[in-house]
């Protein structure tokens, strides 16, 4: 079977008939330049997918109406067994296909297109019957390499989602919650009073009590207060061997993911909206089909050597989920809040997903003025951008259908 795809410029609606109908060739219809572009980011993506399809190329930038349906015509007659695709394209290309679908209804043209939210393929041309209905699904991988970007190995942590480690983020975020601000504030308390420089697999922690006290003095935080967290984390199992003995308080992390997440303050929040998200199902299926935190993604999707001219231009992202073939973008804040934030996400989001991406802003608490909070939240609704202003009031139900409603917009 061939596919004709009207050329788009959204990447995901281009590709979407090769997950679907699985045809042996698609023949693009769009402006040369473009496609030229394209062509390996989607020959790459094929491959990698185990899929032999064969691509094809026709330009139809320049024509009149009357140019595009010759070729339409062309198609219909010399390619017996096709599918014109209408899930993308510009306007004057779908109007030439519904003028060459008139002239040939009788030899049983078919045209169909792609409901993204809904995951269907539908026959257009007759009585809207459904062809296909699945979950085809990208990775978060997968979905950045299509835009032309890359996730960078090197910037960007692959946790390992045990049961064990999930209900150690749950129980880390239930603590967190309480306090959000005291949270980030002791947090970097602790983190300046460390004695011992220690390396990315030494779990153990040796702390100057003195300069744990001056540097609270210096940001006016109670030491009882960061006492009463290192119980709290004690009594959670996150952190165990805890001692105190003269100057030097001591512990050792339970385990390398755990010691990830602790020292980092924000990274509490992004993890528990990472973990929910992984475990949230949907008829014994997963909600998400995939889910990463703190992806680093390379604008171009080349590597550069200090001595190249070109420079990487990069972002990161707190957390991307997969739903089916929309992605998911979300900024997750558990401390201070700036109106920066939410261009950085829309740009990103833009870039690497599309019209079809989902955008989401996740605060702990967000403290402003009034007036500046009605300003802050009609931006976010002018850029298409959920916003989440109190999670940490959130119970862990509400928590789970606020992570679940993230693909609503």
């Amino acid at each position: 079977m061939t596919t004709v795809e009207f050329f788009d410029r959204s990447p995901i609606m281009n590709i979407v008939s090769s997950l679907t109908t699985l045809p042996e060739k698609i023949i693009f219809l769009g402006d040369e330049a473009s496609m030229a572009r394209h062509d390996p980011l989607y020959r790459s993506f094929l491959s990698q997918r185990g899929l032999n399809t064969r691509l094809e190329y026709r330009n139809i930038c320049g024509l009149e109406l009357e140019g595009i349906v010759e070729l339409l015509t062309h198609i219909v007659e010399t390619e017996p067994d096709c599918v014109f695709d209408l899930t993308g394209g510009k306007d004057l290309a779908l109007v030439a296909m519904g003028i060459v679908y008139e002239r040939f209804r009788d030899q049983n043209v078919r045209l169909q297109s792609f409901h993204v939210r809904c995951s269907e393929v539908c026959d257009c041309a007759a009585d809207g019957k459904e062809l296909y209905r699945g979950c085809p699904s990208l990775t978060v991988r997968e979905s950045i390499r299509l835009h032309g970007g890359m996730v960078r190995g090197d910037g960007t942590v692959d946790w390992c989602l045990t049961p064990g480690f999930i209900g150690d983020v749950h129980a880390m975020w239930a603590i967190c919650r309480q306090d959000p601000k005291g949270w980030n504030s002791r947090m970097n308390v602790l983190a300046s009073a460390v004695a011992r420089k220690a390396g990315p697999n030494d779990l153990n922690v040796e702390l100057s009590l003195s300069k744990l006290r001056a540097r609270a003095k210096q940001v006016k935080e109670n030491v009882t207060n960061i006492g009463r967290l290192l119980s709290q984390l004690y009594e959670a199992g996150l952190i165990e061997n805890y001692s105190e003995w003269g100057d030097e308080i001591t512990y050792r992390y339970k385990d390398p993911q755990v010691k990830k997440c602790l020292e980092k303050a924000g990274t509490a929040l992004e993890m528990e909206v990472l973990v929910t998200a992984a475990e949230l199902t949907q008829d014994g299926l997963p909600y998400y089909q995939d889910a990463m935190s703190g992806v680093a993604i390379d604008w171009d999707g080349r590597f550069h050597s200090m001595n190249d001219e070109d420079k990487d231009t990069e972002n990161e992202i707190d957390v991307l989920m997969m739903k089916g073939v929309i992605p998911v973008y979300v900024s997750c804040k558990n401390g201070q809040v700036e109106e920066v934030e939410l261009y950085k996400l829309d740009t990103v989001a833009r870039r690497f997903g599309g019209p079809v991406a989902k955008k989401a802003l996740v605060t702990s608490r967000l403290d402003m003025k009034e007036s500046s909070l009605a300003h802050y939240r009609q931006r976010a609704k002018d850029m298409g951008i959920k916003l989440i202003e109190n999670a940490c009031d959130l119970e862990p139900e509400a928590f789970r259908q606020m992570v679940k409603d993230l693909i609503e917009l």
